[in-house]
């Protein structure tokens, strides 16, 4: 990343983003559900936190910390969570993790159980790629809504029908832009893009097993390339998890790990 310099200002923009993504994304729950009170979102200082305590969706139910914190807030926060019977599960960020911090982390019963790499590029050294001899449309019809649906569904392995529901209001969000990915006539992947404050998220890529191999995930991820440099996005970024093919895929079209997030849970 030789034209990017990573700074805490700069890992918070990143952040920032996704948080309003995740905030979308539950908005969709609240109001298919009609129930304003369902939802809540907690501000700190480099604290970023969602709650949903009646899903089983971590990414629901999380705390984002971007810079250094003390632990008083923090603990209030994970005491929000605990008043409603939620554990959250905790991304922190390089700089925000010290000897204190983790110490409260584990007197409080969390330990460290994974991490989180995120690719951050500037958009104008993105990769033309190639051509994967696939065709990929964005979402704009009833009827791809529909296949779109099936396939994040199969794709993640979702059973509960009812978050298709949830799905179909992605489509109404100004900021997000639904794809799919066809093998001649059969839809075989399918990804979001979100665009916000200049920044350009890569987000929620899915190939159902059956369809996998076939070239799905570069196909999205180079039409994304070409919708943010259109779309004058400054920033991309994505997250994937570490040693995948979705990793393979993004370093084939020379995106790099800019940072990884510490991933606490509690045990």
């Amino acid at each position: 990343m030789k034209h990017l310099h990573l700074t805490t200002d700069l890992i918070s923009r990143i952040e920032e983003v996704e948080f309003l993504y995740v905030q979308d994304r539950m908005n969709a729950i609240r109001d298919f559900r009609n129930d304003p009170d369902c939802v809540e979102y907690i501000r700190r200082e480099n604290i970023r936190a969602v709650m949903l305590p009646t899903s089983p969706n971590p990414n629901f139910n999380r705390i984002l910390i971007s810079g250094p914190v003390s632990t008083g807030p923090l603990g209030e926060v994970i005491d929000l969570y605990n008043a409603k019977r939620v554990s959250p599960d905790l991304d922190i960020s390089p700089g925000a993790l010290n000897d204190e911090l983790a110490k409260f982390l584990q007197i409080r019963g969390y330990a460290q159980t994974n991490f989180h790499p995120v690719y951050i590029k500037p958009v104008g050294e993105l990769s033309k790629g190639h051509s994967t001899g696939l065709r990929v449309v964005k979402v704009s019809t009833p009827e791809e809504l529909a296949v779109f649906k099936d396939l994040y569904l199969e794709g993640w392995n979702i059973k509960d029908a009812v978050i298709g529901s949830y799905i179909e209001r992605w489509s109404k969000y100004a900021d997000w832009i639904l794809y799919l990915a066809y093998l001649g006539n059969q839809p075989i992947g399918c990804a979001v893009l979100y665009l916000k404050n200049s920044i350009a998220y890569l987000a929620d890529a899915t190939t159902p097993e059956r369809f996998r191999g076939k070239g799905a995930q570069t196909a999205l991820l180079l039409a994304r390339f070409k919708d943010a440099t259109a779309c004058g996005a400054d920033l991309l970024f994505v997250r994937t998890d570490f040693g995948t093919t979705s990793q393979k895929n993004m370093e084939k079209l020379d995106l790099r790990i800019s940072y990884t997030r510490a991933f606490w849970t509690k045990l």
